[in-house]
């Protein structure tokens, strides 16, 4: 699957920030702070998140190779442990590793002159072997805890983000009334400059009510779906300790290189949700039957990623008012998205329980000699702990900031009107 970063965070932020800075209805919120207010504070907490999840990420990594390099020197002890040369070596990466993880002033390898000695060099190579391994054992319970905390962040993310959705739908209903009292169907104007709104509504380059009507209800429907699929994720914390079975995480039409995504490894598949405003998309990698290996379940992973991962960006210039029976339309399917959002609250709660039971007993495997169970309950947390985030915070983020731009054009079309001298003093 193509992992490149798309900028949707940042993108996003700056949008909402620019729809309040030249939306006059932000008026109609309470006076507490409008929707995007609530969705910029969000975008801060989703950063911090963020962060936690590249330092999880870094650590995992990082213990990875440890572990692989502690099997490497666990068969040279078949043949009398390792020679200078090799633990040479093998120092080299040790050190690089516990630097780049920031880890100062870790035990080095036994002395060099130890493994010269075929008398001496079995019994070092196996405490430098025992060092690692403790380090690796240690590193992964603060990347249970780190999971455990980063549970807690993303559920003050998502009160924030509930609060944001709530202005939004008030917002959405304020304005469907408002459409309904105007005294004509077609604006004097009969384009406006998309600003904003223009690229975050846009499905396959083009912006007009019909695709703002139907690119929102496209959203519903792939965060319901979201929905469905995170409650399946939440399985997964029941599989820990036993061979995880494979989990259907299809979020659409399956899809390959020839729609520019990278194969998926073998075994696993790769699909995406309809087009999506903005040119996204619901995107997920997974294994939908049989038993998952390790490297599937790391491998295991849902995003908002590029409905056309190689396209170029289009820009997106003046575009038609909508009329009035278009505005009342966006304001419905908005009001359902909202509906939507709230309504996945739900699977974010069975998800934040899921990474608690999840963590509890991962932290069990590790009390116990390191094995295949131990590994694949590892690879599940990293794998959930990355998963989960997805289903509580980037899709739902996706949502509301979409429905927020659909009203921008909304609220800009309105002011194209001719509307009663009540109307005007509100939309002032």
């Amino acid at each position: 699957m193509n992992r490149r970063r798309i900028g949707l965070v940042m993108a996003m932020e700056e949008e909402l920030a620019q729809a309040e800075a030249t939306n006059p209805m932000t008026t109609l919120d309470d006076a507490e702070g409008s929707a995007e207010t609530s969705m910029l504070e969000a975008g801060e907490m989703s950063a911090e998140v963020d962060a936690q999840m590249d330092e999880v990420a870094l650590t995992e990594d990082s213990t990875d190779e440890l572990t692989a390099l502690a099997d490497v020197m666990q068969k040279t002890t078949e043949n009398g442990g390792m020679d200078e040369t090799t633990a040479e070596v093998i120092e080299v990466a040790v050190e690089g590793i516990y630097a780049r993880m920031g880890v100062r002033g870790r035990a080095k390898m036994p002395a060099m002159e130890s493994f010269g000695n075929k008398a001496t060099r079995l019994q070092v190579t196996m405490e430098a072997i025992a060092d690692i391994k403790a380090f690796v054992a240690k590193a992964w319970k603060a990347i249970l805890d780190a999971i455990v905390g980063a549970s807690e962040a993303i559920m003050s993310f998502f009160k924030k983000l509930v609060d944001g959705n709530a202005r939004m739908l008030g917002r959405a209903k304020s304005y469907k009334d408002q459409a309904g009292k105007l005294t004509s169907d077609e604006s004097e104007t009969k384009t406006i400059a998309s600003g904003s709104f223009g690229k975050a509504l846009a499905i396959d380059g083009k912006v007009s009510g019909s695709v703002v009507v139907s690119g929102v209800a496209a959203v519903v429907v792939a965060l319901n779906k979201a929905g469905e699929k995170a409650a399946k994720a939440g399985e997964m914390a029941g599989s820990v300790g036993s061979e995880p079975a494979g989990i259907d995480l299809g979020m659409g039409a399956s899809v390959g290189s020839a729609d520019g995504f990278d194969e998926a490894p073998e075994g696993m598949a790769v699909t995406r949700s309809a087009e999506l405003p903005g040119g996204f998309a619901f995107v997920s990698q997974f294994t939908a039957g049989g038993k998952m290996t390790a490297e599937q379940i790391k491998a295991t992973m849902v995003m908002v990623g590029r409905f056309k991962p190689k396209a170029e960006a289009v820009e997106i210039g003046e575009v038609a008012t909508l009329t009035k029976a278009e505005m009342i339309k966006v304001a419905d399917e908005v009001i359902a998205l909202s509906e939507a959002v709230t309504k996945n609250k739900e699977a974010a709660d069975k998800l934040y329980n899921a990474r608690k039971e999840l963590v509890a007993k991962v932290k069990a495997l590790m009390n116990k000699p390191a094995d295949d169970a131990t590994k694949a309950g590892q690879a599940l947390a990293s794998s959930f702990n990355k998963l989960s985030k997805v289903f509580m915070m980037d899709f739902a983020k996706y949502s509301v900031g979409t429905g927020l731009q659909a009203l921008n054009y909304v609220q800009k079309s309105m002011e194209q009107f001719k509307v009663a001298p009540k109307l005007k003093q509100i939309a002032a």
